[in-house]
């Protein structure tokens, strides 16, 4: 690989225990709000149109996720809304599996090292002599970024990342802080799903797969039978199942609402 560069759209600071840019609006972006994400990908559509005009051999793609779309690839998605991909392509990079708790909670070494127990598989035919824009939402130790590097170093000609937010230098765990900013219950995430548009993503998924019990009784009972229905999907297909004894409980109890649900429509209509 000839060479890596990176770019960002903030490098924010925390001062005096408040954030000095809209971290409420970062929150409710990373759990998949539609105007929030419009909002980021608004002042970023720009340093990406920069890479991709001009060029004819770039691939465009977000960090890895398995099923459910994470963050930073609704990010991608926006910012594709925005600007001209010419003759440039849009990449796919998959996670083999997902982590069994929330890694933005954990201290840097054991952040780092958990992130380095993942694997990446993507077909290498689409990337191979390729320069490779990475859209991501926030560059916090740098472990994410090693693991694309050392996926696509012997592939790509180039990597070229572009970042949300730069948290390199501030203790990990504040990015917990910032994530929880402003959504922070299932309940937060209910309000989102009234959105037009929106989509659920891993960040979100996880808040509720992680809600104590009674919180998510409170949820579920607010949500609609499809919603149930597309959140069971949505967990099988990250495979929550396999995790651990905690999540497969979780998956029941989703299972069991969503019969529930199910059977409910049924009668309803039968009446």
């Amino acid at each position: 690989m000839k060479q890596i560069q990176r770019y960002f759209l903030l490098s924010p600071q925390l001062r005096f225990g408040s954030w000095d840019f809209e971290a409420n609006i970062y929150s409710k972006m990373k759990h998949g709000c539609p105007a929030s994400l419009d909002h980021f990908a608004e002042r970023m559509a720009p340093m990406t149109q920069r890479r991709l005009t001009n060029a004819q051999n770039t691939i465009i793609c977000s960090g890895a996720y398995k099923a459910v779309p994470n963050a930073a690839n609704l990010l991608l998605r926006a910012i594709l809304r925005k600007v001209h991909l010419g003759g440039n392509k849009v990449g796919r990079l998959k996670r083999t599996t997902i982590f069994p708790f929330d890694y933005a909670k954990l201290p840097f070494e054991e952040r780092y090292q958990a992130i380095q127990n993942y694997s990446i598989s993507f077909d290498p035919s689409p990337f191979s002599g390729k320069r490779v824009v990475i859209i991501d939402d926030a560059l916090v130790t740098g472990a994410h970024e090693k693991k694309l590097i050392d996926a696509l170093g012997d592939v790509a000609e180039s990597l070229e990342f572009i970042y949300c937010i730069n948290l390199m230098g501030i203790l990990p765990q504040v990015e917990d802080r910032l994530n929880k900013e402003e959504i922070v219950t299932p309940m937060d995430i209910m309000l989102l799903m009234h959105q037009d548009e929106y989509i659920l993503n891993t960040r979100a998924l996880r808040l509720i797969m992680d809600a104590s019990r009674d919180e998510f009784e409170i949820f579920m009972s607010c949500i609609t039978p499809e919603w149930k229905k597309r959140l069971f999907e949505l967990a099988r297909a990250e495979e929550y199942d396999r995790l651990n004894q905690t999540y497969f409980k979780r998956m029941n109890d989703l299972y069991l609402k969503m019969e529930e649900a199910t059977a409910s429509q049924l009668y309803a209509d039968m009446v």
